[in-house]
């Protein structure tokens, strides 16, 4: 029955991401009410998910600026691609209440929701709406940085 279930659900979302590739940006966007995380935060860092499939043509645009605010943000922001095709994966995406991809839901350092985007978003607008949400990346940096020097400097 679980199985069966789950099959559903997968097969709802690959629906959504073949009709998210006719679609070149959606605009669609909501303020939903808190969900906790399927996984425990690790740390005390603000985390994005992107839920997506590498098959689904929007994914794929989003594929690089994920993989670049992981990289820039890395110690400032937790950064996870969920990957819906994998069906251990899909507990997670059922959780969350993803309906389309790509998906990205914005959550604080405790692991409750602040906000989601379906769709296609630009870094430029992620990193605007971190900001709105209280989360200056830019600064968060410069604050890690210059902690990390401080560190190494007492280290010496």
């Amino acid at each position: 029955m679980k199985l069966k279930s789950m099959l559903i659900v997968f097969s709802g979302l690959y629906a959504s991401c073949l009709f998210a590739q006719c679609c070149q940006r959606s605009s669609r966007t909501a303020l939903v009410a808190p969900i906790q995380s399927v996984e425990k935060v690790e740390n005390t860092l603000p985390q994005l998910l992107e839920f997506g499939s590498k098959k689904c043509m929007a994914c794929q645009k989003m594929a690089p600026i994920i993989e670049a605010l992981t990289n820039d943000y890395k110690g400032v922001l937790r950064v996870e691609f969920v990957d819906v095709a994998i069906k251990e994966k899909l507990a997670m995406a059922h959780q969350h209440k993803i309906r389309t991809i790509p998906t990205q839901v914005f959550l604080d350092a405790k692991g409750k929701e602040l906000w989601r985007h379906e769709g296609f978003i630009s870094r430029e607008d992620i990193e605007k709406k971190w900001k709105s949400l209280g989360y200056d990346l830019g600064e968060l940096k410069k604050k890690a940085a210059e902690k990390s020097t401080q560190k190494a400097a007492t280290v010496k």
